[in-house]
């Protein structure tokens, strides 16, 4: 297996993952369905995505296929789906890391703070969710400013943070050095071409007039991956998003929550890393100008340092991050064969969801490349769903 790695990527940055459902777009179907039915019409409060002028014509086949999705009957039945997906592939992570001796830090739970709407909007949606009253989750987690306004609060256990990218690096390590042979790794290579014979891919063109014979193509980086298919006649609806996230280092590690917390109407996620804190902002459709980038950092650092007490004392440094990714309209990554190349693989397009959803469509993206059963979820990443429409 050759692998060809470029030297860095849109998210080299990022350090830790919100399994589960606690992350960027959605902490929980019901606020996703909520802000994804008014997509087109983003009132001014608006949390997690922000809709750039300049980029909506370009994004019209996003924000269309968003819409549909909003208003079809099975939408609430999808996002149950989705956060299966999103929990058998925390479990196939967990399964790895404990096959290769890793300790990955996890925080486990998270809490999500709701506003008066968002909590009848929960309760309704989902009757079965036990939420904590406003007096009880102060008395429960001190940390949280009581000025903060908020109605009442979501905990949810199974919820876990972890320093998502030194696992993944740590574990690649070890399976090189346990399968070490199998691999070859070109690192800085660009792949120029796919060389096809018969429908099938039959080689690589990298830099250098150097050709690759191959059995199976994975392309696990889209900006690399849409120019390769071109030729193939696959499009799919998938858009940019701009996400920003701020961490924290604090001088007492007393000021740090032990958990995870989300407010939706203050539109930042905050978990804990050692010594650190990292929040994760609001998602901007396409590119936002540098004066709107500007503005969210100042607004998430506003609004991390007054939901939390003593936070500001405790803060030595700060540092901002942003940087862009490729999503789909349904959530779901594209995994699986390109339609039409069948030894192609996919394995892009995650959203804010990629650290998250990576051990399943890792698998799914596998046992195509393999001829094996790509398990349950296939149907819902397969690049096919789009091209069928």
């Amino acid at each position: 297996m050759t692998l060809l790695e470029s030297a860095s990527g849109p998210t080299q940055g990022l350090s830790y993952a919100p399994g589960f459902l606690a992350s960027a777009w959605a902490f929980h179907p019901a606020f996703y369905m909520k802000k994804f039915s008014s997509f087109r019409k983003l009132p001014d409060d608006s949390v997690f995505i922000a809709d750039g002028v300049s980029d909506r014509m370009r994004n019209r086949a996003f924000l269309t296929g968003a819409g549909q999705s909003a208003a079809n009957p099975a939408f609430a039945e999808n996002l149950k789906r989705f956060e299966a997906f999103v929990q058998a592939s925390d479990a196939g992570t967990r399964k790895l890391h404990a096959e290769f001796g890793i300790a990955d830090g996890r925080i486990d739970g998270s809490l999500m703070l709701l506003s008066e709407a968002e909590t009848a909007l929960m309760r309704e949606t989902f009757p079965d969710r036990e939420l904590l009253s406003r007096e009880a989750t102060l008395e429960r987690f001190p940390l949280i400013d009581p000025s903060l306004a908020f109605a009442a609060s979501l905990l949810i256990p199974e919820d876990s943070t972890f320093n998502a990218t030194f696992a993944a690096k740590l574990l690649l390590q070890r399976i090189a050095e346990k399968y070490g042979p199998r691999f070859t790794r070109r690192y800085r290579a660009k792949a120029q071409e796919i060389i096809y014979r018969g429908g099938r891919a039959e080689a690589v063109a990298i830099s250098g007039n150097e050709r690759i014979p191959c059995d199976a193509v994975v392309l696990a980086s889209a900006g690399g991956a849409l120019p390769l298919i071109s030729g193939t006649g696959f499009r799919a609806p998938l858009t940019s998003l701009t996400g920003f996230t701020l961490t924290l280092e604090l001088s007492d590690s007393e000021a740090l929550p032990a958990l995870t917390v989300a407010s939706p109407e203050k539109g930042f996620i905050l978990s804990r890393l050692d010594r650190r804190l990292r929040a994760t902002g609001r998602f901007f459709l396409g590119s936002p100008a540098e004066k709107e980038k500007k503005a969210e950092c100042n607004r998430l650092y506003d609004a991390v340092m007054g939901s939390f007490e003593n936070l500001r004392s405790n803060t030595v440094a700060s540092q901002f991050w942003s940087g862009e990714f490729l999503a789909s309209p349904d959530r779901f990554p594209l995994a699986g064969p390109v339609p039409g190349a069948d030894n192609v693989i996919l394995n892009i397009a995650h959203g804010p969801f990629g650290l998250a959803g990576a051990g399943e469509s890792a698998e799914i993206a596998a046992a195509s490349a393999l001829g094996e059963d790509p398990g349950e979820f296939a149907a819902f990443c397969s690049p096919g769903r789009f091209a069928e429409k």
